[in-house]
């Protein structure tokens, strides 16, 4: 639940989320991108089994670029 929330802060700074299911692949069908504002970030994009895995992936590099911290 932690997750949702601090996925749901990531519009509220302005940058967008997106959570793709895609029933078709047969591997991989969670996807989670997060774009930033700044257009000198690229976006992330994680692949995943689970989507709880992509989205903790995504948030924490999310989080790491936005606020610096191994960049």
């Amino acid at each position: 639940e932690a997750t949702f929330e601090c996925f749901s802060k990531i519009g509220e700074l302005g940058d967008v989320a997106i959570l793709k299911v895609d029933g078709l692949r047969k591997e991989l069908k969670y996807t989670v991108v997060i774009s930033f504002s700044d257009p000198s970030f690229e976006s992330i994009r994680f692949d995943s089994e689970r989507l709880e895995d992509a989205m903790k992936k995504a948030t924490k590099r999310y989080l790491d670029l936005k606020f610096n911290t191994k960049g």
